[in-house]
């Protein structure tokens, strides 16, 4: 075995891996994820780098998943071009790899650099490794010019027959610190005094031969259909000085944005956009009085919402890519939706009444207020309703719906529905900046996301929040006073529970409904992870998100507000 060349060599690994059978491969997958999730590396390590499996490749889902679930940040590698350079970037949730170089999973264009740091654990894909760490890859060396200025710990996960005494190197190889097998996880220099049991992951060179045969030097490993030789070694010398220059640029622009005086707290780009968003509204409070009772209030009223949600919104989706939008839900509703949006909305309307009537929100003569600032008026015009209608109906259920459902969901469900609905609906009750009312304004936004996930449209929970503003404009006032005025209050409640149980009954039948459908349609799910995560794991990655600066700075202001008011 120590005469063969990398190229022979190669395509036999290759074809011993190959006469596993699919059962075995996923048991072996299964026990080297094992081997790495009870590591004291993988406890160790803040940050782990993985790749997507192709083929016959070890199938590392199972530790992203458990990484993504514990607070680890997940990245993957994407090939920068076909010299050898490649790159890691985040990846928050299954749903970001798409198909790339060579037909590899690699993470999408919205996905953010990975900051190089020493508490990073890589895996190492290879088809075989010796007792030194030793690796015979796919022969382009994407991984041996990362791994030579990684300052992270290394580890190659191989099946048992991936395993050799020793394989010959160049200069330009890079080694692993450690080896995982089946049977466990060896730093690589202590590989061959371990004992038995690491003696039976190793392939000397006469069971070698016995389990492979006989060699053909003359037999060829089958070149990729885009013309790509895996087994063309690549020259050592750098073939692209430019290489990776817009990602240095990325990175450093990424720098700037964390906080270096709070450490690790977790950065997520997508808390500075509403960061951004309170920012605005509370510096829109200022022109307040300007804007009241002045003939441009429903324009001024427009104009302020599209410099609060829509031109940041824009802004960061720019910043995230193309291919974001994809993951917004943008679906138009379907004829099918109408009785769940009818039952949303009879929910939200009685839900949040009695919610503040519990909270004793309700005064006789109350007008609608946005964001507890601009209070709405109308001259009894046609063009005045319709203005009325455009300013506080429609543009706030479009701007909160995009960035609240959309936005913040598509960031926050890699790591659990629960822990996106928690995010997405406690922020949006803090817009408001509100304290009493928070209460009322959680339940909106739990039944909101609620109705984005069963409909897989943002419309959907677009017109049901456009529903009711349209109750709050025009109908919350006669409830209030016909509450507060009249002496049937306790009859007029009990009307009230009586519409909330029945819409809720609506509209959980016709989720649930629409949830078989999905099922039996065999709809994709990818955006939810792999296993379901525990309680403890989605009350962990709910404190994460909270703990972001920028969540921080977030609900820093509202109590600041909600206090001085």
């Amino acid at each position: 075995m120590n005469n063969m060349t990398k190229k022979e060599l190669r395509a036999a690994f290759k074809a011993a891996r190959a006469d596993m059978n699919e059962q075995e491969r996923a048991a072996r997958s299964r026990e080297i994820c094992t081997q790495i999730l009870q590591s004291p590396l993988y406890a160790d390590a803040c940050c782990i780098l993985l790749y997507a499996a192709t083929g016959e490749e070890i199938d590392l889902s199972a530790v992203a998943e458990d990484a993504r679930a514990r607070g680890k940040t997940v990245a993957y590698p994407r090939c920068l071009d076909k010299a050898g350079h490649m790159a890691f970037f985040v990846v928050d949730t299954p749903a970001r790899l798409i198909e790339g170089s060579f037909g590899i999973l690699e993470p999408s264009e919205d996905c953010l650099p990975w900051q190089p740091s020493a508490d990073a654990l890589c895996i190492v894909p290879a088809l075989a490794v010796d007792a030194f760490g030793n690796r015979i890859g796919y022969g382009k060396g994407y991984y041996d010019r990362f791994l030579a200025e990684f300052e992270g710990v290394s580890a190659c996960a191989v099946y048992h027959c991936g395993m050799a005494d020793t394989l010959p190197m160049q200069d330009h190889d890079c080694s692993v610190g450690y080896i995982v097998t089946p049977k466990g996880l060896f730093a690589a220099a202590e590989i061959q005094t371990v004992g038995a049991k690491a003696e039976q992951t190793l392939i000397d060179d006469a069971s070698y031969a016995t389990e492979l045969g006989e060699l053909d030097a003359t037999d060829e490993y089958e070149p990729a259909a885009d013309g790509y030789d895996p087994d063309e070694e690549y020259e050592p010398e750098d073939q692209n000085a430019d290489a990776g220059e817009d990602l240095r640029e990325k990175r450093f622009l990424y720098k700037l944005k964390r906080i270096p005086v709070l450490g690790k707290l977790p950065f997520d780009p997508v808390l500075l956009l509403i960061l951004g968003n309170f920012a605005l509204l509370l510096i829109s409070r200022l022109l307040d009085v300007l804007l009241l009772d002045r003939d441009n209030e429903y324009l001024a009223v427009v104009l302020l919402q599209i410099l609060i949600f829509m031109i940041p919104g824009y802004l960061f989706l720019r910043y995230r890519g193309k291919s974001y939008t994809k993951r917004l839900r943008l679906r138009a509703p379907a004829f099918d939706h109408v009785l769940l949006i009818v039952g949303a909305a009879g929910t939200l309307i009685t839900g949040c009444f009695l919610l503040s009537v519990l909270m004793g929100n309700l005064s006789a003569g109350q007008s609608f207020v946005l964001y507890d600032t601009f209070t709405s008026h109308q001259d009894g015009t046609t063009m005045g309703v319709a203005y009325l209608v455009l300013a506080y109906a429609i543009l706030p259920a479009v701007c909160e719906e995009v960035i609240f459902r959309g936005i913040l969901c598509a960031e926050f469900e890699g790591r659990g529905v629960a822990c996106a609905i928690a995010v997405s609906s406690v922020l949006f009750s803090m817009l408001h900046f509100n304290l009493l009312a928070m209460p009322v304004y959680l339940f909106a936004g739990v039944i909101l996301v609620l109705v984005l996930y069963a409909t897989r449209s943002v419309f959907c929970a677009v017109i049901v929040h456009f529903l009711y503003n349209l109750f709050c404009l025009f109908g919350q006032s006669g409830f209030a006073d016909f509450y507060v005025t009249q002496s049937a209050t306790t009859l007029f409640l009990i009307l009230m529970i009586a519409a909330l149980l029945l819409s809720l009954a609506v509209f959980f039948g016709e989720s649930s409904r629409l949830y078989r459908s999905y099922a039996k349609d065999g709809a994709s799910d990818a955006y939810r992870p792999a296993t379901k995560p525990t309680a403890a794991m989605v009350a962990k990655s709910t404190a994460l998100a909270f703990a972001s600066p920028a969540a921080i700075l977030c609900i820093v202001l509202y109590l600041i507000v909600c206090i001085l008011r």
